[in-house]
């Protein structure tokens, strides 16, 4: 298997929409942040959740640590 990676690639589950994911160590966009937190919200019981197992499933969506931007994470899922 090559190790060469495209710029970026979809990443899908059963239980998310298809997201854009950038193969780089850099932080998502807040656009890229909004949408792939609206995806995952929109596939979660509301009711049963926690921002921080949201912020643990976005994580693992874009596969770098995302608490530097938690603030931002966080007010994005309560609005």
């Amino acid at each position: 298997m090559a190790n060469v990676a495209p710029a970026a690639h979809n990443v899908a589950t059963s239980s998310y929409n298809l997201v854009q994911v950038p193969q780089s160590s850099q932080m998502p966009s807040d656009d890229a942040i909004v949408s792939a937190i609206s995806s995952i919200l929109a596939s979660t019981d509301l009711a049963s959740v926690s921002m921080k197992q949201v912020r643990d499933k976005f994580s693992h969506v874009f596969g770098i640590d995302m608490s530097p931007r938690r603030e931002f994470i966080n007010q994005t899922i309560q609005s």
